[in-house]
């Protein structure tokens, strides 16, 4: 502080100092012309009077030249101006038609400017040397007594309270501010290790603070967006709308989507005497959440139709034997019918609630050492009659293997994707299951699957032709069950098919024996 209050003080100075050469140079400069001026003009008529009496004014002339050499001298017929150009000069005609010029250059004139001039400049810089030298030494007086009052404990009784009192402010400002560094390192940790983001906006809605989560997020870096408006993280309607509703004091949600993830926006408005003063922006990643709703939806949407289906049958049927109407001979065809719908409704009731007991995790058995061979005989000898009823011919190949696994999981898991094999085939097809070092594939000539349709038939319910599903007694979620038995044994499954030429499903094991 005391330093900018002398460097204002020399600044001051050298103003007042630069005033006051100046002012002396222009009146010493002044007055030297002044004088050179008249002397030339006092010495230029006396040689005049002296040559005009003279008989031979060419001689005089050359003896003044010798004399004053600085000073130009020629008598010249007629008058000419540019003689006397840059020059101070005098002219007088003599007998005749001669002219007689006498000038003086401004040669002399300016010498003794530079002179000033050099001399201001020296001097100026011995000042301001001067200046800053006797301005460290007085600082370094004002300073030096606090400095040693700190320094020494011998000091002087009377600022010995001042000292203690100044001393207790430095440890008390040195704690607050190693505690305020320590929060914010803290709470920086917290919120970079965040699942959810959060961003912080002042009242104008620019940016205050972005976490990870947040940043990786809108795909941006935290020091690029900070002080900007939030409006460059996501240009989306629904985002804008809530955070300009929590700006004017009010909370408010939405649900937004970036790429293939879905995040729910939550806005807290920040008040300050009941202003809005920013807000704060909670983000939290639904997709899974999102995700496994729609499917519930859709679920619960596809279970009341395929119900429903079997259930009309059944009912219709029922009635017609009930109120009489079926002739005697019918009846034994339509008990035939209602048994079929039955055990279609049983089959379904069986896979819901076996796929409801996948999605909890519900355990069945522990894993165990099984082999893959043995279940693959089993499930060949059990669909046999069945391929046999479309003459499709249903063999095995590849040596056994083990792997640990859930016996029970595993055999339905072979056996769904050996008999979909069999129901989506061609009559007189094949079906071939091939056991590998550490996978088993399942081939069959039957009608295939498109491209598009590859990833979905997965899907619980999701038929690829349902025109020829309805001729395939089943209920749609047999593949749905064998992606939740490979998920919870580390199994993966990969799919291979050409439209009209059939399919091949790959099991490949990771626990292996």
């Amino acid at each position: 502080m005391y330093n900018k209050i002398y460097r204002n003080m020399l600044f001051l100075c050298g103003l007042v100092l630069t005033f006051i050469l100046t002012v002396v140079l222009l009146t010493y400069y002044t007055t030297f012309t002044s004088n050179v001026r008249k002397e030339f003009k006092e010495n230029a008529h006396i040689i005049l009077n002296l040559i005009s009496e003279s008989p031979n004014p060419q001689e005089v002339l050359e003896d003044f030249k010798k004399i004053y050499p600085d000073t130009e001298y020629e008598i010249a017929k007629g008058f000419a101006t540019d003689r006397c150009e840059g020059h101070l000069c005098i002219t007088k005609k003599l007998e005749g038609k001669d002219i007689i010029h006498i000038s003086r250059t401004y040669t002399d004139l300016y010498t003794p400017l530079y002179v000033m001039i050099f001399f201001i400049l020296v001097m100026g810089l011995l000042a301001y040397l001067l200046s800053v030298r006797l301005i460290s030494a007085l600082t370094d007086n004002i300073v030096r007594p606090f400095t040693d009052m700190f320094a020494s404990e011998d000091t002087y009784a009377e600022i010995l309270p001042l000292t203690r009192a100044i001393e207790f402010q430095n440890e008390e400002i040195k704690r607050q501010t190693e505690n305020a560094q320590a929060r914010e390192i803290e709470l920086q940790l917290i919120t970079d290790n965040m699942n959810e983001g959060l961003v912080i906006v002042d009242s104008d809605g620019n940016i205050l603070s972005i976490n990870n989560f947040a940043s990786k997020m809108f795909c941006s870096k935290a020091h690029n967006v900070k002080q900007k408006h939030y409006t460059v993280l996501l240009n989306n309607e629904a985002f804008t709308a809530a955070v300009e509703k929590a700006l004017n004091g009010h909370r408010s949600n939405a649900l937004i989507e970036l790429g293939t993830s879905d995040y729910r926006v939550y806005c807290s408005p920040l008040l300050k005497n009941d202003i809005p003063a920013g807000v704060i922006i909670l983000l939290f990643d639904i997709t899974s959440t999102y995700q496994s709703e729609k499917l519930r939806r859709e679920f619960s949407a596809n279970v009341s139709h395929e119900l429903k289906t079997p259930l009309t049958s059944i009912n219709g049927f029922a009635q017609i034997i009930s109120g009489g109407i079926a002739k005697d001979d019918d009846i034994p065809l339509f008990a035939a019918k209602i048994a079929k719908e039955s055990n279609r409704l049983m089959m379904l009731i069986d896979d819901i609630m076996r796929l409801s007991k996948l999605d909890e995790g519900a355990p069945e058995e522990t894993c165990s050492t099984v082999s893959v061979g043995e279940i693959v005989a089993d499930t060949i000898s059990s669909l046999r009659q069945k391929a046999q009823q479309r003459n499709i011919q249903l063999v095995s190949k590849g040596a056994d293997f083990a792997v640990t696994a859930n016996r029970t999981q595993l055999s339905e898991l072979i056996y769904n994707i050996c008999d979909n094999a069999i129901k989506y085939n061609r009559d007189n097809g094949s079906v071939l299951v091939t056991l590998g070092e550490n996978w088993v594939s399942v081939s069959d000539t039957g009608i295939g699957i498109p491209p598009e349709y590859t990833q979905r038939i997965f899907e619980r319910f999701f038929r690829v032709d349902k025109s020829h599903s309805k001729k395939v007694d089943g209920t749609g979620l047999g593949l749905s069950i064998v992606k939740h038995i490979a998920k919870q044994n580390g199994i993966e499954i990969d799919v291979k098919s050409k439209l009209g030429e059939g399919s091949i499903f790959t099991i490949y094991f990771k626990s292996l024996h």
